[in-house]
């Protein structure tokens, strides 16, 4: 799979290429891939590239070498190592199945697969223990991730060729994600946000909308369905198409232009300080439609599920028809 630049969607495919442009020419390898490759520190890299996982147009490569207009950079990132984790009895909102994909209703306050010290208790353990060949996959077969709090469609491939198959609409962009947020304020008409975002400097857990040109390409649709209110403060129910897959970008975005999501903690600037952990306990965002390809027999598959109870709720209190969702 060959990227036309640095702007790398935020995948977990285990292996990619990067064809070096004018922009990112003129940069130590390792430094540029740390900027540019989530959750992949400087050190580690240095790691890869000295036990040649990251090649350099087809051959080994330093980590101090400055790159060039033209060169390839292949990135291949070892599997992870299931031997230290315990597959468990997670159960899942199942919405489809066959032999090669699983497409699962994600419920809240569930991580997808360990990390930060958390190996237990997550989507991951639970397909190791559902489907205990899962192991051969990178990652037990999640090829896309939905943060803790977010509810809605995830798919995961049950096979190798699944997983390369979904790994590359996602790389192409040819997968749609469509999700439904409630926001704070009034807004009125369609809004494409676009834009680098980039990790705060202030608060590491959080990104912001780059005001430089550091981070990377972010691309969201934003198109209102009803308005509302809670509490007497104005809310919208909105769509938002992720034309990208960056880290938190929904909540980055809705933030960044003024309409931050209702509940999240995290992203909370311009909310009303004394409602923003009260109307809800947890950011009001619900992956609602998932449509792809079929891994093996290439025709579309489409899918859609309502918000949960708790989110609904907010919605019906808010006065906005619950009808109008998957219009």
């Amino acid at each position: 799979m060959v990227m036309e630049n640095l702007d790398i969607e935020y995948t977990d495919i285990d292996y990619f290429e990067i064809v070096v442009t004018k922009t990112y020419s003129n940069a130590r390898i390792d430094l540029l891939l740390s900027n540019v490759i989530e959750g992949v520190s400087r050190s580690r890299l240095k790691k890869l590239i000295d036990s040649e996982y990251i090649c350099l147009n087809g051959r080994r490569t330093e980590p101090s070498h400055i790159t060039k207009i033209g060169e390839i950079i292949q990135i291949r990132l070892p599997e992870p190592e299931f031997v230290n984790l315990k597959p468990q009895k997670i159960p899942f909102d199942q919405v489809y199945e066959d032999d090669n994909l699983l497409v699962m209703n994600k419920r809240a306050n569930l991580v997808m697969h360990p990390g930060n010290g958390n190996y237990e208790n997550t989507i991951l353990n639970g397909l190791l223990f559902k489907y205990p060949e899962s192991r051969k996959l990178p990652r037990a077969g999640i090829v896309h991730r939905l943060d803790k709090d977010t509810t809605g469609l995830v798919v995961v491939a049950k096979n190798r060729l699944a997983f390369d198959s979904l790994s590359s609409q996602i790389l192409k962009r040819n997968i749609r994600r469509n999700y439904l947020a409630l926001v704070w304020g009034n807004v009125l008409t369609k809004i494409e946000i676009e834009g680098k975002i980039e990790r705060d400097r202030v608060n590491r857990l959080r990104f912001i909308i780059s005001k430089t040109d550091k981070g990377k390409f972010a691309h969201t649709t934003v198109i209102p369905i009803g308005t509302g209110h809670l509490q007497n403060q104005k809310v919208t129910l909105v769509k938002c198409i992720l034309n990208t897959g960056r880290t938190h970008q929904i909540r980055v975005h809705m933030e960044g232009v003024g309409y931050p999501i209702v509940g999240d903690v995290l992203y909370k600037r311009g909310s009303p300080r004394h409602l923003r952990e009260k109307v809800m306990p947890r950011q009001a965002l619900h992956a609602f439609s998932l449509a792809f390809f079929d891994p093996i027999k290439k025709y579309p598959m489409t899918f859609q599920v309502l918000p949960p109870d708790d989110l609904k709720k907010q919605i019906k209190e808010a006065g906005i028809c619950l009808h109008q969702l998957l219009q």
